[in-house]
This record gives structure tokens, C-alpha cells and sequence, in this order.
């Protein structure tokens, strides 16, 4: 089954290495790729299942990419499953909302739970909220949302 919807992989000008020439390019990622881009990687390779597969190059910027992929000749459920996120992502930025806010709800704790008490202070401050909040084990509201990782 071909797809209209899916895009195939060229390949870059200056690359060498494994090249699926043919093979649909679902999505990719590097080490600096925001909360929401991890996300939807990951959602995209649930949602298509085990046909689709990942390879990793090596890049001079961002030290790596990891690309998501359908072979050419994969079932026509997962070319579906892979045009209806295609599609999915076409009309809203983000594949499962829940599991979206929860990476970022984690994600905003942890950097909390990290953060020295400086940084905390001079957060609260920026928030408009009293600098005693930074002594909290978890951000009040309206310093979550000044440090909300997305």
C-alpha cells in the first residue's frame, strides 16, 4: 500500500550511513527536543506498533537524530496508524493530551526538586509570589506555571 499522506525519506545532501531510501519518515528527535516533541515520538511509535522502526545519526549540532520509520512495505494498518498521526498532528500539535500534560507535569517537578534554593527564591520573585513558597516541596500554582517545562 502506498500513501498520499506519509513522507518518504530522502536522503540529506552530505550524509552517508544506513539510507532507507523508500522507507516512510514518521518523525524525529534529538538530545535538545522539547517535552512535547519526545512526546509525540513516542506516541507515534505506540500508535503504529512494531513495524515501524528507529536509527540514530550522528550530528556535528545536536551530537544526535533519531529518526522514526515505516518500512515501504509495511501492513496497511500501520500506514494507517501512521496517516491518521500524520493527519492527528496536521489539525492539533500534540498526539495524546493526558500523557502530555503528565511528561510535563514530571518534568516541571523534577526541575523543581533539582533547582537549588536560589534559583527558587529568584523564581518566586519573577512569579510575584512571596519567597517563603521556594521552601515548598513543590511549586505553588503560580510559580508551576512561570517554570512549566513544555
Amino acid at each position: 500500500m502506498d500513501s498520499n499522506i506519509l513522507t518518504k525519506w530522502t536522503t540529506p545532501a552530505n550524509y552517508f550511513g544506513f539510507n532507507p531510501v523508500g522507507d516512510y519518515l514518521l518523525d524525529s528527535r534529538c538530545r535538545d527536543s522539547s517535552i512535547l516533541v519526545q512526546h509525540n515520538f513516542e506516541a507515534i511509535r505506540r500508535l503504529v506498533g512494531d513495524e515501524c522502526y528507529t536509527f540514530t545519526v550522528v550530528h556535528f549540532a545536536n551530537e544526535w537524530i533519531e529518526y522514526l520509520m515505516l518500512p515501504e512495505d509495511a501492513s496497511s494498518g500501520a500506514i494507517q496508524a501512521a496517516e491518521e498521526c500524520t493527519m492527528a498532528l496536521d489539525d492539533y500539535p500534540i498526539l495524546d493530551e493526558e500523557a502530555y500534560s503528565q511528561a510535563s507535569y514530571e518534568a516541571t517537578l523534577e526541575l523543581w526538586e533539582q533547582s537549588p534554593l536560589s534559583d527558587r527564591i529568584q523564581w518566586a520573585k519573577e512569579a510575584g509570589v512571596s519567597i517563603f513558597a521556594a521552601r515548598h516541596a513543590v511549586p505553588v500554582r503560580d510559580i508551576f506555571e512561570y517554570i512549566r517545562i513544555e
